[in-house]
């Protein structure tokens, strides 16, 4: 995910020159705005300083000058056990938790704009934040059956799936949901949009459906595989991933008709899987971190630190990312997943599911 908001540079203490505009707002995460040099009229010379997301806090500048940059940070929501909801707004550093409203497990966030977030659980649980998770309330879902994935393609269209195959869908932001049939009596885990109209969901047994209409009618795909799938996500109409069980990572090129299998070199359960400007991380059991960055031709096992089940992985932009799992554990990545550090969360409840922008 890339971040959002305005970046500000301040005008050197000295007498380096001066930025005349001093702000811009990040389009694709990059924005630049111009300087001019000391003894310089502007309009007649100039230089750019520019932030590409590289790093955060970081200047990427023509001049000399002694800039200093301030970038809005992205925000990322945590899901987990009885209910738990915790929200960072600067990149994992600090967590702060946040009444859900429920004492249900909750399982998996989706945030599909800079207020908007979806939260599915136990029980037939749907919540929904309008104001970046800092307050909940309960939607009524239409279903008991446990919810463990959801996915929103904007503020109002949305798919939820859970136990039984259960599927679920909304085009209202939640006012309403309908039950479709899905085709399946598995458990489906996991559920991503492709398009504004297509998505994929994933479940046990290999279980892979399709929808091309937003949701209303699901046709099954072959994965190729009976292990049991717990996360899928796409980074393009055509490319995306699905992962599960005792190492199983599958790959398509074409969306989703056909999967190909890929060595993950590890025969650990693997339960999360983000897909962004690091090609892709997997998290898992054991604290299992697998990074590929050449389309999943070869994975890279990295050292997590930790020993314990991750089950929630986003990336937030170009070299940031966060992973959680049990015992409240939450790690984060500066340098594009090559090493991880812990984070304090303030909880000992299993955080399950993870989303940011």
């Amino acid at each position: 995910m890339q971040p959002t908001g305005t970046v500000s540079w301040t005008n050197p203490s000295f007498s380096f020159g001066y930025f005349p505009t001093p702000t811009c707002s990040l389009k694709a995460g990059k924005c630049s705005v111009k300087y001019v040099p000391a003894g310089v009229a502007e309009g007649t010379q100039s230089m750019t300083a520019s932030y590409s997301g590289g790093s955060i806090d970081t200047l990427h500048a023509s001049s000399s000058a002694a800039a200093s940059l301030k970038v809005t940070k992205p925000t990322a929501i945590i899901v987990g056990d009885g209910g738990v909801v915790l929200v960072t707004t600067d990149g994992g550093a600090t967590w702060t938790s946040h009444a859900s409203g429920t004492s249900v497990n909750l399982h998996a966030v989706s945030q599909p704009s800079n207020t908007a977030a979806y939260a599915v659980g136990d029980s037939g649980a749907v919540l929904v934040s309008k104001n970046d998770g800092s307050t909940w309330s309960a939607q009524t879902s239409g279903t008991t059956q446990n919810l463990l994935g959801v996915s929103f393609v904007t503020t109002t269209k949305g798919i939820a799936v859970g136990a039984a195959g259960t599927v679920i869908v909304t085009s209202d932001g939640g006012a309403t949901w309908t039950s479709v049939t899905s085709g399946t009596s598995a458990g489906l885990t996991s559920a991503s949009f492709v398009t504004s109209t297509t998505a994929v969901a994933v479940g046990a047994g290999g279980v892979i459906i399709k929808t091309t209409n937003g949701g209303t009618s699901w046709s099954p795909l072959t994965s190729g595989t009976t292990q049991d799938l717990t996360s899928v996500q796409f980074s393009s109409a055509t490319s995306g991933w699905t992962v599960g069980r005792a190492g199983t990572i599958l790959a398509t090129t074409n969306g989703g008709t056909t999967w190909i299998a890929q060595a993950s070199g590890t025969a650990q359960d693997l339960n999360s899987l983000s897909v962004g400007f690091f090609n892709a991380i997997v998290v898992g059991a054991g604290g299992t971190i697998l990074t590929t960055t050449d389309g999943g031709n070869t994975w890279t096992a990295q050292a997590s630190g930790t020993a314990q089940s991750l089950d929630g992985i986003v990336d937030i932009d170009q070299v940031d990312a966060i992973a959680v799992g049990d015992a409240g554990t939450a790690l984060v990545t500066r340098n594009g997943a090559t090493t991880w550090s812990a984070a304090a969360t303030g909880t000992s409840a299993g955080l399950r599911g993870l989303s940011g922008r």
